[in-house]
């Protein structure tokens, strides 16, 4: 990945670690 990333690949990236985390969250709950 270049160092110039558009922010659309930010955002995607914050998405998949919010679903990550998520995902973690609720396996440790169940």
């Amino acid at each position: 990945m270049p160092e110039g990333v558009p922010p659309l690949n930010v955002t995607s990236r914050r998405q998949f670690l919010a679903g990550s985390a998520a995902a973690l969250g609720l396996g440790g709950l169940t």
